[in-house]
């Protein structure tokens, strides 16, 4: 009997810090290799800027969450152990719109990935 209650709280601790992957990138891709040659190279160095962009945006918002990575750690243990109702307002992630940017813009760098493979870009 222990032994199942314990399962099923380390069970439901995992699921709580689980969340889902972002979605992939829409499959219209296919269409952009109708883009006329001599406007590949163009619009080949846009995504590739655009990609750098994206990804410098995600480094500061990752740094963000690591910066409050311990403050956030530490008060979801104080709040387990002293005051376990409180650990129920916990799981209301304070990061969790970071987190959301992080997989927005990550769906956009996948989709500027997949455009550019359909253009078939030569990346540097």
């Amino acid at each position: 009997m222990t032994r199942s209650v314990l399962v099923l709280a380390a069970a439901a601790l995992l699921a709580g810090c689980a969340r889902p992957a972002p979605p992939l990138p829409s499959a219209g891709g296919l269409a952009l290799t109708a883009t006329p040659q001599a406007e590949r190279p163009a619009r080949c160095a846009a995504l590739q800027s655009r990609v750098t962009t994206l990804r410098g945006e995600m480094k500061v918002i990752e740094d963000v969450i690591a910066g409050r990575r311990t403050s956030d750690q530490v008060a979801g243990y104080l709040s387990a152990v002293l005051f376990p109702p409180l650990a129920l307002v916990m799981l209301t992630d304070p990061g969790a719109a970071r987190k959301r940017e992080l997989d927005l813009r990550q769906g956009q760098i996948d989709e500027a990935l997949a455009e550019q493979k359909a253009l078939a870009c030569t990346t540097a």
